[in-house]
């Protein structure tokens, strides 16, 4: 497929995603989990439970606690507790119990067996598509725990839910690591429905999140009820009329939380804005036992416990919707203002993992990377830059005109409606069609969409041809400043990337 096709056709890659390019994908993400893995655990999260040992007042409950802070840790702590080697013929199902059985003193150095240590900010230096899928699982995890905390105060059903989300998330992020090509052109098809990821997800991959963890519980020998609850988290869990795993209070409550806990996370992780957000509360709360203001409170706090998590694992934190803060108002007392790593961290993954597809050449057997660069360059905008809205602009074929293809951020009502006209009489003022014109990156001008300002616009040049631009706002506010030096070099080092492609690349 050609460059030009490919960019018209960015929101339609499910039909393109041939089984031979899947071939033996499962096979490959089942392989990168297993003990000894080829996905490594957090180095700095190794090193702090190599600490461990030497503390005198060291508890079973402190080190599970920092073992769950780690997915991949945590589920091959669990398989290799229930291995015929430690077993005693029990089940574990959390990490508590597998402490415990382990010995206290003993776990740590069984844990820095599992897998090779690594720095996770190195490894996600030119993984940015898998590292915005690892936010949204660690989300994911400490909002499912929050809700279930909600429900019971039990421990061992935190535990529990906590790694039923992990389960979930892990051949999703896994996917994104390995095949970042793939899981784009996944995420890109959701552009005009973005809750139907999963429905995307199982059309190319041919089986569902929750299938997929049921086969990484069996390749792992976890319980058979851990299982049964990721199996029944797939589908809205009050609709659900059949619960046929031992149809307990418990379980039920955990598929809830977990159910919860990733629509929540993939809400917040697409920036649409608060309503959406807000009408998600208000059907839980309407359809569980939970209170909108509580559940108000657990996002109030998320943005903190979300970066103290990223500090815990050496990971570099990418920012979270500014509006969270308005959760804040029900907590008690004075919340903390978080602090988040500045652009330069942030923007590096992205510009890393840019530069290195424009750079891989493409096997005929093999899906195109064009959805890997537009996604890429759209969470670039949002989640390494500052802005709160991206969109990607597309020139017709046939017609003199540009045209929204896709976007991230603040949601757009009726994109299909909006046309760019690139020979408007007020084109002197058209951000965009300044950029298709004047091929360079622009700052000034009327905006585009009158909520967002300050703005940029850059082009997409390929082959000396201008084929579409990306655009970027931020929310318009009372106190809204114009980009500043840093802000604006960052922007034009990001469109650089787009004004030279490589004839060869797709």
């Amino acid at each position: 497929m050609s460059f030009e096709k490919a960019l018209q056709n960015i929101t339609s890659n499910a039909a393109l995603i041939k089984p031979a390019m899947l071939k033996n994908v499962d096979a490959a993400i089942g392989k990168a989990v297993r003990i000894r893995g080829d996905f490594p655990s957090s180095l700095k999260l190794q090193e702090r439970l190599g600490n461990t040992v030497k503390e005198s007042n060291l508890t079973v409950d402190q080190l599970a606690g920092y073992v769950l802070e780690e997915p991949f840790l945590t589920l091959r702590l669990l398989s290799i507790v229930n291995h015929d080697f430690y077993s005693d013929g029990r089940s574990f199902s959390s990490v508590h119990a597998a402490v415990e059985h382990l010995g206290l003193r003993q776990t740590p150095q069984i844990l820095k067996d599992l897998a090779a240590a690594r720095n996770y900010s190195a490894i996600f230096l030119g993984r940015s598509i898998a590292l915005t899928r690892m936010q949204q699982a660690l989300i994911a995890s400490l909002l499912s725990s929050g809700i279930i905390g909600l429900m019971t105060r039990r421990t061992e059903l935190r535990e529990r839910t906590v790694i039923a989300s992990y389960l979930i998330n892990a051949g999703p992020v896994l996917l994104a690591y390995y095949k970042p090509h793939i899981y784009s052109g996944i995420s890109l098809d959701c552009f005009n429905e973005k809750n139907i990821f999963s429905k995307k997800f199982m059309e190319v991959m041919k089986r569902s999140e929750s299938d997929l963890a049921e086969y990484l519980t069996e390749i792992l020998g976890l319980p058979r009820e851990l299982s049964q609850i990721v199996g029944y988290v797939e589908g809205v869990p009050w609709k659900r009329k059949n619960w046929g795993f031992g149809n307990t209070k418990e379980k039920r409550a955990i598929v809830y939380a977990v159910y919860m806990g990733n629509i929540l996370a993939h809400e917040i992780c697409n920036f649409p804005g608060v309503q959406g957000l807000q009408a998600l509360l208000r059907e839980f709360e309407k359809n569980t036992t939970l209170s909108e203001p509580d559940l108000e409170a657990l996002i109030g706090k998320l943005a903190g416990k979300y970066l103290e998590r990223c500090k815990d694992l050496g990971l570099t934190a990418l920012r979270v919707p500014d509006y969270l803060d308005w959760f804040k108002r029900s907590l008690k007392g004075k919340s903390e203002q978080v602090e988040w790593p500045g652009i330069a961290e942030r923007i590096n993954p992205f510009m890393y993992e840019l530069r290195a597809c424009f750079k891989t050449r493409r096997r005929e057997d093999d899906f195109y990377r064009l959805p890997q660069a537009v996604n890429c360059t759209l969470h670039a905008l949002v989640q390494g830059l500052n802005f709160d809205r991206a969109v990607l602009f597309v020139r017709h074929p046939k017609k003199k005109v540009l045209e929204i293809k896709a976007s991230l951020g603040v949601k757009l009502f009726s994109p299909e409606k909006v046309k760019r006209f690139i020979e408007d009489p007020d084109a002197d003022s058209m951000p965009d069609i300044k950029a298709v014109v004047n091929r360079q990156t622009v700052f000034d001008g009327l905006q585009i969409f009158d909520d967002g300002w300050p703005f940029v616009a850059f082009p997409i040049i390929f082959r000396g041809e201008v084929l579409g631009v990306f655009y970027a706002d931020k929310a318009k506010r009372p106190d809204s400043t114009a980009l500043n030096a840093q802000e604006q070099v960052t922007c034009m080092a990001l469109a650089e990337e787009w004004q030279d492609i490589s004839p060869d690349f797709a």
